[in-house]
């Protein structure tokens, strides 16, 4: 996996984050990460939170428990994930969301709105492109008519892009053909 570009501290990208937030959803969407000082790593979580409710938790505990929720397997010597782990679609950690941001803030916005398929060889863009998708659905650069272009793709995108295309269009007053309301 490559190197994810240098990252910013986190107020500084909060503030750029917010920044490129459209104006229907200012105010509405906020970012948080919390990260454990005395932990030895330094891990934490990072959440999404619209009208001051989470609506996304990334966990590196979570994460790390359904990598390896399915035991161990003594011949390969290596843990087996939980069935449905996902960590391409699905099971982010913290840092799997502050990678995606500082792709995002140092990559074009057509490039994050392609999400996982626009760069297949490099795996920390493959990796991040769902987050990188999400915040660029909720990006003042992306308008309305690329949103109701967009809504074929959002059909068939996982859930978590679904919510937030959902959220973008309602906050829009646009119909929407994907995702729950």
């Amino acid at each position: 996996m490559s190197c994810p570009p240098k990252l910013a501290s986190w107020q500084r990208m909060r503030k750029e984050l917010k920044s490129f937030l459209a104006p229907a959803l200012a105010g509405r969407v906020d970012y948080s990460v919390t990260r454990y000082r005395k932990s030895h790593d330094g891990v934490g979580h990072a959440e999404i939170l619209v009208d001051g409710k989470p609506v996304t938790n990334f966990c590196w505990i979570s994460k790390e428990m359904r990598s390896c929720a399915g035991g161990w397997d003594e011949d390969a010597r290596k843990y087996i994930p939980a069935p449905d782990f996902d960590p391409v679609t699905r099971d982010f950690a913290d840092y799997d969301f502050l990678a995606a941001a500082g792709l995002y803030l140092n990559s074009p916005i057509g490039e994050s709105l392609g999400g996982a398929e626009v760069l297949e060889d490099d795996d920390l863009r493959r990796h991040t492109g769902v987050l990188r998708q999400c915040l660029a659905l909720m990006d003042r650069r992306v308008g309305k008519r690329t949103l109701q272009r967009f809504a074929t793709e959002a059909a068939a995108a996982p859930e978590i892009v679904r919510f937030f295309y959902s959220l973008r269009c309602s906050a829009e007053g646009l119909a929407r053909d994907a995702g729950p309301s």
